[in-house]
């Protein structure tokens, strides 16, 4: 599901911050437990795909994985680390 909740710009809250203001993943995630799905996609300012509440997105499609940019997400090590293994594998 797609939730109503965006992730903020990096001017109004930069997502590559490990802050304790995350009020807006707290959101999304309770309007994806009222119907009744554990996670909910986020977009961006521009109406893209930024992120999920709790986890990373990514969509492998012809032995190629598409990521939203690190832009409206935290660069972090996980999403590193699936890169990296797509990548070794072809």
């Amino acid at each position: 599901m797609t939730c109503h909740v965006r992730r903020g710009a990096p001017d109004v809250q930069d997502a590559c911050w490990n802050s304790h203001s995350k009020l807006n993943c707290i959101a999304a995630c309770i309007q994806a437990n009222k119907v009744g799905v554990d996670e909910s996609l986020m977009l961006d300012p521009l109406g893209f795909v930024a992120t999920c509440n709790s986890v990373n997105f990514f969509i492998v499609r012809a032995q190629a994985i598409w990521t939203p940019t690190t832009k409206y997400q935290m660069p972090g090590i996980t999403r590193a680390n699936v890169i990296q293994v797509c990548q070794a594998n072809g």
